[in-house]
């Protein structure tokens, strides 16, 4: 299990917490859209709307970040090397700090939980 930093947790869930009061309304029209693209991957019909096409932009962002990041670390490091599967590995992390960060802000005020989910 990966051990996080103080800071790491309150710095996690400030960003949840304004995501999360930034408004009830927004968040329910993101979980209809959510769950239509489930129902389009189930009928195995193309994705609609601009949600699929953000989400793919986005994760390519992603995964040119973690290529800088990686390429940082073995300009530093010339005896080692990044590798996809340290990539992975960020992620991982990454989803596990999110998670959390989810889990403990739905903990301190369970008024929130339904808008939180969606971001689950």
């Amino acid at each position: 299990m990966v051990r996080h930093s103080k800071l790491e947790r309150e710095w996690a869930v400030s960003v949840l917490s304004g995501l999360v009061t930034s408004g009830p309304a927004r968040f329910k029209v993101g979980a209809r859209l959510r769950e239509q693209m489930v129902k389009e991957i189930d009928k195995g019909l193309p994705l609609s709307g601009y949600r699929p096409m953000w989400i793919k932009r986005s994760a390519h962002s992603v995964v040119g970040l973690l290529r800088d990041i990686s390429e940082k670390f073995n300009d530093e490091h010339s005896t080692d090397q990044a590798s996809i599967v340290d990539m992975l590995d960020m992620l991982s992390t990454a989803t596990n700090m999110l998670q959390q960060a989810l889990a403990n802000n739905s903990h301190s005020n369970p008024s929130k939980r339904p808008e939180a989910q969606v971001l689950s």
